[in-house]
């Protein structure tokens, strides 16, 4: 499966029922606040947040709230989220 993102998340407009998060391993350490933000903001608007493989290290950093989630890799979320 591929996913392909037709547009920059700051340029999505409207209401949105769900986000899906799609990362890489490149993307593990990134510290993007405008993207935090945003995940923020979304995470309060949308039904359903979810995030595929290390999205859920960025969703950490954004601070939203992780269910789901084993108890290891919840453990590496909280060792590698030192804050922004």
């Amino acid at each position: 499966m591929t996913f392909l993102a037709k547009h920059h998340f700051s340029e999505v407009e409207g209401t949105c029922d769900s986000v899906l998060l799609v990362c890489g391993l490149a993307t593990r350490s990134v510290r993007d606040l405008a993207l935090s933000a945003w995940l923020k903001k979304m995470a309060a608007e949308v039904r359903r947040l979810g995030a595929v493989c290390v999205g859920a290290f960025l969703l950490r950093r954004a601070f939203v709230r992780l269910l789901g989630i084993t108890p290891r890799r919840y453990r590496e979320l909280a060792d590698n989220s030192t804050g922004e």
